[in-house]
């Protein structure tokens, strides 16, 4: 999962302190879980969001958000789920890339404790999936996406420069995180 998420209450004091109804357009750049993109889509009618991410959890979600539902393949440690998604709806694909996310915090280390939850996670994949893929339905019904752009966050702020879109933006703090969270996946 995306471990920098923005609170709520600073999701809100943007709100106050912006201007975001008098957009018709804001980039979203490092879009993360969407908390953002959910946000303006429950709370601005007529704004236009264009996301960003490079993560396969992100696009995976902005995928579908956007009618374009991305290809996955699942090998090596999740080979298993590959038979697991064959025939399925991109909704529980995409949720299976979040189970996928959610085991990665177990496959790093070698320690019983975590062991022990990739077997879990492995025997019960598909009781995770499905119980995951009610809540992306969820969450993608409740989110409006013009666009999503699975690139560098600095292109996708120029490309709103030069519409003259807002943007609001949570860019990673520090080089290599989104490597180590995702090597799993």
């Amino acid at each position: 999962m995306f471990f920098g998420a923005v609170p709520t209450d600073c999701i809100q004091q943007v709100f106050k302190i912006m201007d975001i109804q008098s957009w018709s357009d804001v980039h979203v750049c490092c879009s993360g879980s969407f908390r953002l993109e959910r946000a303006l889509s429950t709370t601005f009618d007529s704004v236009r969001i264009h996301s960003n991410d490079v993560s396969v959890y992100s696009a995976a979600v902005g995928g579908l958000a956007t009618g374009q539902p991305i290809e996955v393949e699942f090998i090596e440690d999740l080979a298993f789920v590959q038979e697991l998604v064959a025939g399925k709806s991109d909704i529980e694909k995409v949720a299976a890339i979040l189970v996928g996310c959610e085991m990665s915090r177990y496959a790093r280390a070698t320690t019983q404790y975590n062991r022990h939850h990739m077997r879990h996670y492995t025997n019960h994949f598909a009781d995770f999936m499905a119980r995951t893929a009610e809540k992306v339905e969820k969450s993608v019904a409740t989110m409006r996406l013009s666009s999503y752009f699975g690139g560098d966050w600095r292109i996708h702020a120029d490309r709103a420069v030069e519409m003259g879109s807002g943007i609001l933006a949570f860019p990673p703090f520090f080089k290599g995180d989104y490597e180590e969270q995702f090597a799993f996946i």
